[in-house]
């Protein structure tokens, strides 16, 4: 029997396949977040599937050596590799993620298939990999959110209190806090973000990350096109994935253009808990907001504000909860009587 932490390429077939168990679905990220070539090659595997057809035909190997390359890849990745690679035709590929069959999802299989995902991974510029390189970092303080420029085209709206690492290249990104991603569009290099609990794909699109550590959860927006979150789960223009801190997704329909609000300077909430709504305007307003009453912090709340005073504010959730707000300097209290 394969212990749970291993990993090989019947492993990585099953996964992308969606036939792991829970345990090994867990073993697999907590493997994916030691070894970032692991990721990488993940990644772009499970990125191709966002190509079209044709793309991924264009960028087809003209003559390579399928078990080599794959020998290649699973040396970088630390994945035991076969002598011989299973073959498969490059008509198993499909735009839709649920076209491939099942068990055609093996590394050599999406090399002939979609073979430009795999060979940026072996003959990328420099032949490195995200963890071969230096990384670039941005940060933001409270109250403050600012426009940064990527190398590759793309730019991202970093929000107040949130961190951003990213490749020399702008195509793999981590990120703790909120962003608004626009990223450039490109036929033959997805674009990663990693969060706590998701990895996030694509090839060129509008998007919203939100993953702050008291959030709970990592959430993504998406205004146009297409992303992947995690395995399995595509979110299209309009919708919304919230993802738990196991990575398990929940896919809705929502009004997606309120989660690009606050990159104009506006706080929308709707029916929001209490609870994050204090931790928005401590990162926004640089004040330590608690809620003394339990019960209190259970509430929801609905207003939109675009630059009003955080008294005004203080003063709207005092009157719509039937809460009392005390203030001493920097710290807010709010309770009930």
């Amino acid at each position: 029997m394969t212990e749970p932490n291993a990993f090989d390429e019947t492993r990585l077939d099953r996964y992308l396949a969606g036939e792991c168990s829970p345990a090994e679905d867990g073993a697999v990220r907590r493997l994916m977040a030691e070894r970032p070539a692991l990721a990488s090659l993940i990644q772009a595997l499970e990125g191709a599937r966002l190509a079209s057809p044709q793309t991924a035909k264009a960028h087809l190997p003209v003559a390579g050596n399928v078990d080599a390359d794959w020998a290649a890849v699973a040396a970088r990745a630390g994945i035991t590799a076969p002598v011989t690679a299973p073959r498969s035709s490059a008509k198993a590929f499909s735009a839709h993620p649920r076209a491939i069959s099942r068990r055609r999802w093996t590394a050599p299989a999406l090399m002939a298939g979609a073979g430009f995902a795999v060979a940026a991974l072996i003959y990328g510029s420099n032949r490195s990999t995200p963890s071969d390189v230096e990384s670039q970092n941005f940060a933001t303080v409270i109250g403050q959110h600012k426009v940064i420029k990527l190398a590759d085209g793309s730019s991202v709206t970093l929000g107040p209190a949130s961190t951003l690492r990213t490749t020399p290249d702008g195509r793999h990104a981590t990120l703790v806090g909120e962003g608004f991603f626009e990223v450039a569009r490109t036929s033959s290099r997805p674009f990663v973000v990693k969060t706590s609990s998701a990895f996030t794909t694509v090839l060129g699109t509008s998007f919203d990350i939100r993953a702050y550590p008291t959030d709970g959860e990592t959430r993504v927006a998406v205004l146009d096109g297409r992303v992947q979150v995690n395995r399995g789960n595509v979110v299209s223009a309009g919708e919304v994935a919230h993802v738990d801190p196991s990575g398990r997704a929940r896919v809705i329909r929502d009004n997606v253009a309120l989660y690009q609000q606050w990159t104009t300077g506006r706080l929308d909430f709707v029916d929001t808990p209490i609870s994050t709504v204090v931790q928005d305007l401590s990162r926004w307003y640089d004040v330590d907001v608690r809620v003394a009453t339990p019960a209190l912090a259970n509430e929801h709340f609905t207003a939109s504000f675009g630059g009003e005073s955080l008294d005004y504010i203080l003063h709207t959730l005092s009157v719509t909860l039937g809460a009392r707000v005390d203030r001493q300097g920097r710290t807010v209290v709010l309770s009930r009587p």
